[in-house]
């Protein structure tokens, strides 16, 4: 009649629904149903065991509330029901980021049916296992493990709606110690005349001695914009590096430690002001020559103080027949100085030898200058020649004394090392020498002067050569007499 009741309390207790097949019927007249059951919570032992049910893995134990037996049989071993075919080929990295955090991916062959895959991982060798996440595709796709540290294996196994398959090991690899940052980071720009170059040199500390170091950097025209990054990587052992760039301005530039098993250290970041200005060829090279040394003048570069490491000497053999050596270093400046003195027993030259030198500025970052012109030839001794051929005239309608001479011959002793000319009169009436005008350079081999302000009456002039100022100079020539 559809008024289907429950009746308790003897042997042949059973529940009779109107279709006549909606019941559990016990086979020893006992089994009960447990309270809070209704009609839709029927099941039919025999149907589960002969079936091939579906019951999705981990919906049913020992505390669920269908206490049957090839139900849990089922549910307890989540591959009886069907089966899944295991990935192969499992693959894994690991890194630590910027930021100290380990970064993690994997890569595997599909398996043929598989839904998802599970993938997890293990720090003591398979031991224990921990979750990582499901996925859809073949592939762990940087995960962010954290502070994970150590050597690491993953396991990774297919998932279908019926069955998990086993589970297939990755290689085992290593999440090193993160790095420290480096410090002292210090970048100095650089530009060069002859090369047309530009670029800045990178120096920095650690205390570590990573495996390399990455370098980047990129040309800013504010704080705001930025080019893109050029990247570079430098060898652990080193402590600097230089870089060409391809215009002038203001670079950021970073660095960073990469150790072994992907550890790296945080960036460390500075800036770089690439100038415009060049390294200047020097000017105006002379020299001065005795027996135990020679002296080498210049002219300053124009470089900027602060880009100015120093300057390079250079000296070159001459031969008085005309035949030269090859440049040689002999020195190397630091700072503004702009003379030398360099002693014979340095060079490694010896008595009579002719040389000349010449000068390079070596900018504190990037390439040195084109080699200046060359000082003239000095000689290796203390013989000064005085001049030949000396002569004096005087003009009246000018008013104007003209003295001349020969230079000394090159191939005489101590030729070379004649760098200018003195002169000197002597009053009508006077017993004393004095000065006349500015010594002169070497070449001219004739000197005017006014004698204005010089009384009427026979004066006499004389002159010597200079070999070094203030130190070695020829005889004076005998005096010739002019008369005003």
């Amino acid at each position: 009649d559809g008024d289907d009741d429950l009746f308790g309390g003897r042997n042949d207790d059973a529940i009779s629904g109107e279709a006549g097949n909606d019941y559990i019927e016990g086979e020893q007249g006992n089994d009960q149903l447990k309270a809070g059951t209704g009609n839709d919570d029927l099941v039919s032992a025999e149907e589960v065991a002969e079936k091939d049910a579906l019951v999705e893995c981990g919906t049913a134990s020992g505390q669920d509330s269908l206490d049957i037996d090839p139900l849990l049989d089922v549910t307890r071993n989540c591959q009886g029901i069907g089966s899944a075919v295991a990935p192969t080929n499992v693959k894994a990295t690991g890194s630590i980021d910027s930021r100290a955090s380990a970064i993690i991916n994997a890569t595997w062959s599909a398996a043929s049916g598989a839904e998802a895959y599970q993938v997890d991982y293990s720090t003591d060798g398979g031991t224990n296992w921990w979750s990582v996440t499901r996925v859809k595709s073949p592939a762990l796709t940087g995960w962010n493990a954290g502070s994970l540290r150590g050597t690491i294996t993953l396991r990774v196994s297919a998932v279908k709606s019926d069955a998990v398959s086993s589970g297939v090991l990755s290689n085992t690899f290593s999440l090193g110690s993160a790095l420290d940052t480096p410090t002292n980071v210090r970048a100095t720009g650089w530009a060069n005349e002859e090369t047309l170059d530009n670029g800045f040199r990178l120096t920095w500390t650690t205390a570590q001695a990573p495996t390399s170091y990455d370098v980047q950097y990129r040309l800013c025209a504010s704080s705001a914009s930025c080019g893109d990054w050029t990247s570079a990587t430098v060898n652990g052992a080193a402590t600097s590096a230089e870089y060409t760039v391809a215009s002038a301005g203001s670079y950021e530039v970073r660095i960073r430690a990469v150790g072994t098993a992907g550890a790296v250290s945080n960036w460390a970041t500075t800036t770089a002001n690439v100038p415009t200005g060049a390294v200047t060829t020097v000017t105006g090279v002379n020299a001065w020559g005795s027996a135990d040394a020679f002296m080498v003048l210049w002219t300053s570069s124009s470089l900027a103080t602060k880009w100015l490491k120093g300057y390079r000497i250079q000296m070159q053999y001459n031969d008085p027949n005309g035949s030269v050596s090859q440049w040689e270093d002999v020195r190397e400046t630091t700072g503004t100085r702009t003379a030398i003195r360099l002693t014979t027993k340095s060079l490694g030259t010896k008595a009579g030898d002719i040389v000349r030198f010449r000068v390079i500025t070596v900018p504190t970052y990037g390439a040195d200058s084109r080699a200046s012109n060359p000082s003239p030839r000095r000689q290796q001794t203390n013989t000064v020649p005085a001049p030949n051929d000396f002569a004096a005239t005087y003009d009246a309608l000018t008013d104007y004394l003209t003295m001349t001479w020969k230079n000394p011959a090159i191939t005489t002793n101590g030729g070379a090392n004649v760098g200018g000319y003195e002169f000197a009169y002597m009053w009508p009436g006077s017993t004393t020498w004095t000065q006349l005008g500015s010594p002169l350079s070497y070449d001219p081999e004739r000197a005017v002067f006014s004698l204005e302000n010089v009384p009427r009456g026979t004066f006499k002039v004389r002159i010597r050569s200079i070999g070094w100022p203030d130190s070695l100079y020829s005889d004076w020539t005998l005096t010739r007499s002019v008369r005003k």
